[in-house]
C-alpha cells in the first residue's frame, strides 16, 4: 500500500502498479492522438483518460491547409446547426455498408439519430435538436471532427 505525498491518498497499489496504469493510459492516449492526426490535420489536440491527459500542438506549417469555407446557402440563415459534442470520427451510418441515418431533404424529429461520433472506441449518437428537414450534411462520412464543428444543418419546421 502506498500513500501519495501530495494528497495523502492511500491506495492498494504499489508505486510500480500506479506507474504501470498511468503508462497504459498514456499509451492509449498516444495511440488515439496518432489515429486522429492521421485522419485529419488538427492544429491542437487535447485528450484525457481518467487522471492522465495528453496535449499536442503542431506548428502552423505542420497542419495541412484548411479548405475554404463553403459558401452558405440562403436557407442556412434560418437553419439550426447540429455540432459535434466531442472530438472524434464522424459516421453517417450505423455500420459499414448500411444506409445512412439521414440524407439531405429527409424530414427529422427532435431526438432522432442523425449520425455517430466515435471517440476512444465509444460510439456517441448525434441527435437532432428540432423538428424539420435536413438542409445540409456538412461533414463527410468517416472524417475527423472537432468539438463544435457543424455536422448538419436542419431547416426548422414541422415534419409533414
Amino acid at each position: 500500500m502506498t500513500t501519495n505525498g501530495t494528497t495523502g491518498l492511500r491506495t492498494g497499489l504499489s508505486d510500480t502498479d500506479t506507474r504501470g496504469r498511468q503508462t497504459d493510459a498514456m499509451e492509449r492516449l498516444c495511440r488515439h492522438a496518432l489515429d486522429f492526426a492521421q485522419q485529419s490535420a488538427p492544429a491542437r489536440l487535447f485528450l484525457r483518460d481518467g487522471e492522465s491527459s495528453l496535449e499536442v500542438e503542431w506548428a502552423a506549417g505542420a497542419a495541412a491547409p484548411a479548405a475554404a469555407a463553403p459558401i452558405p446557402k440562403a436557407e442556412s440563415e434560418t437553419s439550426v446547426a447540429v455540432t459535434a459534442a466531442l472530438v472524434g470520427t464522424f459516421y453517417h451510418r450505423p455500420e459499414p455498408g448500411a444506409a445512412p441515418f439521414v440524407v439531405e431533404g429527409d424530414e427529422v424529429r427532435p431526438g432522432q439519430q442523425l449520425g455517430i461520433v466515435e471517440a476512444m472506441k465509444l460510439m456517441n449518437p448525434v441527435e437532432c435538436p428540432v423538428a424539420g428537414r435536413v438542409a445540409a450534411v456538412e461533414a463527410p462520412d468517416g472524417s475527423g471532427v472537432e468539438f463544435g464543428q457543424v455536422l448538419f444543418r436542419i431547416e426548422p419546421g414541422r415534419p409533414e
